[in-house]
């Protein structure tokens, strides 16, 4: 990555989010959701009724409307059993995408728990 694509990328990183872990210790006990992580994101929503692909990951005609995509710096850990918040709402994670597998930048998709 240039260094000039780097500091368009930190540039972007503006929202402060919070990454959670279940620490209960038996899915018959109550959830119990701490935080892990924090880290600076790019937020985007998956818009709703358009075709959109991500890596692969193809949304087609599906209502993507709680859908959002989670752009950060690699952090190791993150993975799909954790959790994202921010500004007072919860994220379940759905998909992490290591960018060319370079472990430099994530790219999240996560779904809003209503």
């Amino acid at each position: 990555m240039s260094k000039i694509n780097k500091k368009i990328l930190v540039s972007r990183l503006v929202h402060n989010i919070t990454f959670l872990e279940n620490l209960a210790e038996s899915a018959s006990e109550d959830q119990d959701w701490r935080e892990k992580y924090n880290c600076f994101a790019e937020i985007s929503p998956l818009t709703d009724c358009k075709y959109i692909s991500i890596e692969g990951m193809s949304f087609g005609n599906l209502i993507t409307e709680e859908y959002y995509l989670f752009k950060i710096r690699y952090i190791e850990g993150v993975g799909k059993i954790l959790r994202i918040s921010f500004r007072n709402k919860i994220y379940s994670i759905k998909r992490i995408i290591n960018i060319k597998e370079r472990d430099k930048i994530l790219n999240i998709i996560a779904h809003e728990i209503l």
